[in-house]
């Protein structure tokens, strides 16, 4: 696929979901986001690298996948109000080839039961802390569909058939790893994952990532 060499406006980023950007400014990114779309976010950033093992501490997807593949999901899907905007960068001066990919939810309307299991099926959000019950998509938290998905941490507390990507045709894209690349995504309708970390970069593999949540919106129990 190809790469674009900055981020020109959020044109693109509505259009197609995310977009990726080579020896870009992530301050500068998040500022014209903000701009754009009026808002201010709270942002949350950490440093992603591949645990050597499962755990029994705490249930994320690192703890409990290691180095293998992570299923698909939403970026903070165990807050009430996700993140909008997750913004992931390469701050290697090397290439990665295990690769993250992307799944667009705007692909699943042609998905036969797509109204029962995404807009009226509950399922129960924990992260051991914490619950509260939902549906996949949810308009009525802030007037926009937020789609919300994370096997790890949902439950289905509802009859009716359970959410499965098996079930629904969709268009996985790959992204490989840039030195200084930048991957902008829109967390309220794209879901990712990442491939099972080959070997040799299992020592070195690290992204950075930004988790952007508006202030308006902001919300956790």
């Amino acid at each position: 696929m190809s790469i674009k060499n900055e981020f020109k406006n959020i044109a693109i980023l509505k259009e197609k979901g995310f977009q990726t950007v080579v020896n870009g400014s992530v301050d500068a990114i998040i500022k014209q986001i903000s701009v754009e779309c009026n808002e201010s976010y709270e942002i949350v950033s950490n440093d992603l690298t591949p645990n050597k093992e499962p755990t029994n501490h705490k249930k994320t997807l690192s703890t409990t996948y290691g180095y293998n593949e992570f299923p698909f999901h939403t970026d903070g899907a165990h807050f009430l109000i996700p993140p909008r905007w997750v913004i992931l960068e390469s701050t290697n001066t090397i290439a990665y080839k295990t690769a993250t990919v992307l799944v667009d939810t705007f692909e699943f309307s042609n998905f036969v039961p797509y109204d029962n299991v995404l807009n009226h099926a509950i399922y129960l959000v924990s992260n051991g802390n914490y619950s509260f019950l939902t549906t996949i998509i949810n308009k009525v938290l802030n007037g926009k569909p937020i789609f919300r998905w994370n096997p790890l941490l949902m439950k289905l507390v509802s009859k009716g058939l359970t959410f499965d990507l098996k079930n629904v045709n969709h268009t996985p894209v790959r992204i490989e790893w840039h030195p200084k690349q930048i991957l902008i995504v829109d967390n309220w309708r794209m879901l990712h994952s990442r491939e099972a970390v080959i070997d040799e970069e299992k020592l070195n593999r690290e992204l950075k990532r930004y988790n952007l949540t508006p202030l308006d919106t902001h919300a956790s129990i």
